[in-house]
């Protein structure tokens, strides 16, 4: 036998062999792929998202509502409303699939109970879970179940989607929590306003923000922009902002007041929102200051009422309580 014949054996036999390899490769990942479908992840099937739609947060009536920033501008505050779901799986493989760890992906996700612990083929597995969402905050959040059989081998993780929003039903915002006004000096307050889609709007297509100010109190608009659009995929609203110029109106008779000072009251009232009041403090000058070192009260001008510690004997505030 020649040289060539033996090496053309030789080269047949490794073709062979190579075959042989990737087709038992082949059949392995099959297997292995076949494995993970039915005894892995999709072992509990059934209805994997829950969509909560928007909630309504509740908001309390007692005191006009400050925002109060974050990193995208958006104003949020610490309420929050919670809702519950259960997710019903069916174990549909051959095996008993035992249940492990339960975690979220969110803090505003919390798995609350399950059962069984131990779920036999073709029986029903139950978890609840509740959501808390905050205003005008949504959520998109995982919460991921993991399962092995008997013998502790991983049977793969279930994932389920939680989704919901949050709308406020306060949608009046101001900037501060309160006006200060001496003598005829003018003042400007921020109003924000949360504008759904569904919301009423004026002829020229702006937010139509009610102002009702006691007698004595002299409101005007100053402009109104808007300053984000609505995101509906994310259940977010657009945004508009209001500023007002408030003053004193200009035959306030201060005599009629004690020790010329009173306050009055702003309301601001955009449909359907709930209505907010905005107090307002006036006095007629700046109280006088006595200055350390010099014993005698000062009332020049500018008078600054953030000088006085809240709360105290010189906080103009505090002074007719």
């Amino acid at each position: 036998m020649t040289d060539s014949v033996i090496n053309e054996e030789m080269r047949v036999k490794r073709r062979r062999a190579t075959v042989a390899l990737l087709v038992v490769l082949g059949l392995g990942g099959l297997l292995v792929s076949v494995y993970m479908l039915t005894l892995g992840r999709h072992a509990l099937a059934g209805d994997d998202v829950h969509d909560f739609g928007v909630l309504l947060v509740p908001q309390p009536d007692s005191h006009p509502m400050i925002a109060r920033q974050v990193h995208d501008g958006r104003p949020v505050e610490a309420y929050e409303v919670t809702a519950d779901h259960t997710f019903t799986l069916t174990n549909r493989s051959r095996r008993a699939v035992h249940i492990g760890n339960i975690t979220a992906t969110c803090g505003c996700i919390q798995p609350r109970s399950w059962h069984p612990e131990v779920v036999e083929p073709g029986e029903e597995f139950s978890l609840d879970v509740r959501i808390a969402l905050r205003n005008n905050g949504f959520s998109d959040e995982r919460v991921t179940i993991e399962t092995t059989d008997a013998h502790g081998a991983p049977m793969g993780v279930r994932t389920l989607r939680v989704r919901g929003a949050g709308r406020e039903q306060r949608q009046l915002h101001t900037t501060r929590d309160q006006l200060l006004l001496i003598g005829d000096r003018s003042e400007t307050i921020t109003v924000r306003i949360s504008v759904w889609p569904d919301d009423p709007l004026g002829d020229d297509g702006r937010p139509e923000l009610m102002i009702d100010a006691d007698e004595i109190l002299d409101v005007s608009l100053l402009r109104l922009n808007q300053d984000t659009t609505a995101d509906m995929r994310r259940h977010v609203p657009a945004t508009w902002t209001a500023q007002l110029q408030v003053r004193a109106v200009d035959d306030l008779d201060w005599s009629a007041y004690e020790h010329e000072r009173t306050s009055a009251t702003i309301r601001f009232l955009y449909e359907p929102a709930p209505a907010i009041a905005f107090p307002v403090r006036l006095m007629r000058t700046a109280p006088a200051v006595d200055l350390p070192g010099t014993g005698e009260p000062q009332t020049d001008e500018p008078f600054n009422p953030l000088q006085f510690e809240p709360g105290t004997d010189g906080d103009p505030l505090q002074a007719d309580r």
